[in-house]
């Protein structure tokens, strides 16, 4: 759903993100330095879609996320960085979830930093992943990206009202104006599209916008009890 969305729209898509980067360059002329937080992820996707296609067969898919199995809590970790390798059409699936990762990514990283975007991004792949794992169809397997950028998409919508400045409020008022089509997504529609995903992350993206100040404040707590664990190993 959101990928065709972005390739439908790809041209004023492009447009819109080309020119908010440039108004990112103006306001800040240092945020050349937190393209790599947009890159990274988008070249391991890539990377792992291209080596699981012609090398393992699709070997890797089996990491997704599977509901009610205790297995399929690895695709918490790994099942956004995974693509399905048998659809004809999967090159053209990605390029539209590029497009949207960086359009999304862009709109929060530029004006809010590494640090929030980092926060953010967590705790969608977090409640997306739960929300299909808990609710998903028994022996079905879900892989891919939508559950984030549906996740960034609730972000965005709610967020601006929430901090009232000018630039989250207007990206909030854009994102519900030009990406509302999207809100489809959330709800069934045919067969191997992961509803599930797209409902999680947003509820997640919501959440987050209710409560980032929040969030923000005790994500060093999960850091913090983690490196005592990792001391020992």
């Amino acid at each position: 759903m959101i990928s065709e969305f972005f390739i439908q729209s790809r041209l004023l898509t492009s447009a819109l993100v080309l020119t908010f980067f440039l108004v990112c360059f103006i306001l800040k002329p240092d945020f050349w330095l937190l393209l790599p937080v947009l890159a990274i992820p988008i070249a391991l996707t890539w990377f792992l879609w291209l080596f699981n296609t012609l090398f393992l067969g699709g070997a890797l898919n089996q990491l997704g996320i599977r509901p009610q199995q205790l297995v399929g809590l690895w695709g918490l970790l790994f099942a956004p960085l995974l693509h399905d390798h048998t659809r004809a059409d999967e090159a053209d699936h990605l390029v539209g979830n590029t497009v949207a990762f960086i359009s999304f990514g862009g709109f929060l990283v530029m004006p809010r930093g590494v640090t929030d975007f980092l926060i953010i991004t967590a705790v969608v792949a977090l409640t997306s992943g739960l929300f299909t794992w808990l609710w998903g169809q028994y022996g079905t397997n879900h892989i891919g990206a939508s559950g984030i950028l549906y996740g960034y998409l609730g972000f965005l919508l709610l967020r601006g009202f929430y901090e009232q400045q000018v630039v989250s409020s207007l990206l909030s008022m854009f994102t519900l104006a030009f990406y509302s089509p999207l809100l489809l997504g959330l709800f069934p529609q045919r067969a191997g599209v992961s509803w599930e995903m797209h409902c999680g992350g947003f509820v997640g993206g919501l959440t987050t916008a209710c409560y980032f100040n929040t969030i923000k404040a005790y994500a060093p707590l999960p850091v913090s009890m983690l490196l005592p664990l990792l001391q020992h190993l």
